[in-house]
């Protein structure tokens, strides 16, 4: 697959920035689609970013954090502004035109196997996690798409979890009130992870701790 190929093939598929709409909201799709893969998002450390403001620029503090420290980083976030590719970089550097079609790729022949139809987001966030398990990275910063709980990006286990904040977004799937909110996010949260709460309102913090999966929760400065 050469890379007009490949993003010709994410255009055939459903896209939540195009048509606003969610088909199916869990992340059995994608599981099942990476486990055709091999599971590559289990090949790294994690850092995984949530909450409804401030997550992108918080993805790219942490990256040069990391990088600051000798280690090789990848980077998912979302949206893009001009070119695809920016989501998915390795030490800030977006993917190379030729891995990235390497990467859908091979996401396209895991659609076949897998018997499943991934969306956009799915496709991205697969071609992501194979090309850093391909670059063998230390750690990879994930950066949820929308909410937590169900998004493409909840399949990996993090050893950090990290919510900014909490208002009200993207209401139509996970409202009416800041609590509902704060549940969906809640949702990164994985028992072998620890969690840095950016948010500060106590009705709100007391979600992420009472989360099931919750291990040690951090209250940010």
């Amino acid at each position: 697959m050469k890379y007009g190929e490949a993003l010709a093939y994410l255009d055939e598929h459903a896209s939540y920035e195009k048509t606003g709409r969610v088909e199916d909201p869990s992340t059995e799709k994608i599981e099942r689609l990476l486990a055709v893969l091999g599971d590559p998002h289990l090949d790294y450390r994690v850092v995984h970013v949530t909450g409804t403001n401030g997550k992108g620029s918080t993805t790219q503090i942490i990256t040069r954090l990391l990088m600051a420290h000798g280690l090789k980083v990848g980077t998912f976030s979302s949206p893009h502004l001009e070119d695809v590719r920016e989501r998915i970089q390795v030490d800030s550097e977006p993917i190379p035109e030729t891995d990235f079609a390497d990467a859908v790729a091979a996401v396209a022949d895991g659609e076949v196997m897998s018997g499943v139809r991934p969306s956009y987001f799915e496709i991205v966030t697969a071609a992501a996690f194979r090309h850093f398990s391909d670059c063998a990275v230390d750690v990879a910063v994930i950066e949820v798409g929308m909410l937590g709980r169900w998004d493409a990006t909840n399949v990996v286990r993090p050893d950090v979890a990290v919510i900014t904040n909490i208002a009200l977004d993207h209401t139509e799937f996970a409202g009416p009130t800041l609590e509902h909110i704060a549940r969906e996010k809640a949702g990164i949260i994985k028992d072998c992870a620890v969690a840095v709460v950016g948010e500060t309102r106590p009705e709100l913090v007391s979600i992420f701790a009472a989360e099931p999966n919750a291990g040690f929760v951090r209250k940010a400065s």
